[in-house]
């Protein structure tokens, strides 16, 4: 089995509300993407994706562990699942 290209598009750079500076990255694999939130914080890198769409969320991390990202899958608290 051949191993998955991962493609990472960089764009989207923005001043968050707190001064912090934010980022949109697209990974995506075999004609899929997904877009996620970065945030260059003071002492670390956060990088952010939610949705409702659970399924969505298990291809965002896959995505993710494809590029070498070690990543975490959480419902937030709440009303819906995140």
């Amino acid at each position: 089995m051949e191993a998955a290209k991962v493609d990472v598009r960089p764009g989207g750079v923005r001043l968050t509300e707190g001064g912090n500076i934010a980022a949109d990255l697209i990974i995506s694999e075999a004609g899929v993407a997904v877009k996620y939130n970065v945030y260059l914080r003071k002492d670390d890198i956060l990088l952010q994706f939610q949705s409702t769409d659970r399924s969505r969320v298990e291809l965002a991390a896959r995505l993710l562990r494809l590029a070498g990202v070690s990543v975490e899958v959480k419902k937030r608290e709440g009303k819906r699942d995140v």
